[in-house]
């Protein structure tokens, strides 16, 4: 079986995984554009992932696979489109916000790309989750990134 073939058996978990692995080896202290360059790669990746299990599920017909009680995951139709949707518009994120790193304490801005990523993996996972505990710790995940992306973001801010 090729890895392609493994990958697309498992694009649920791995839409989720991605983006966390992402953000754990984004946020190492490494130069700005190494850990942009790493957040943008594992975004990507995410959104690869998510717009291939949405087109072959939502186009092609292809059955959605419910997993075992070990991973609480089980997909349907919206939630195929809206994880498809968060991980492309994450990537598009991303891939933008390289140049916004001059703005940031170049000690901040990993910190800034791995909550990016945490948030895109939360809210994945939110779309994802087949019962209401998975639900919730998916969403806990992705709001307070957004919260904590928000705090970092006015941090730089200069008072008068």
């Amino acid at each position: 079986m090729s890895l392609l073939a493994l990958a697309g058996q498992h694009a649920p978990m791995l839409m989720i995984a991605a983006p966390l692995a992402g953000a754990g080896l984004a946020a190492l202290p490494l130069p700005a554009r190494v850990s942009w360059a790493v957040a943008v790669l594992a975004a990507v990746a995410a959104a690869f992932v998510a717009i291939d299990f949405a087109v072959r599920t939502l186009l092609l017909g292809a059955p959605l696979m419910r997993y075992g009680e070990a991973i609480a995951l089980g997909p349907d139709g919206f939630g195929v489109f809206g994880a498809a949707l968060i991980a492309g518009a994450g990537a598009l994120v991303l891939v933008a916000i390289g140049d916004l790193t001059k703005q940031l304490a170049p000690r901040l801005a990993p910190f800034a790309f791995a909550l990016a990523l945490a948030g895109v993996g939360g809210w994945c996972g939110a779309m994802m989750a087949r019962d209401l505990i998975g639900f919730v710790l998916s969403v806990e995940i992705g709001w307070l990134a957004g919260v904590a992306l928000a705090a970092l973001a006015g941090s730089g801010i200069a008072w008068p």
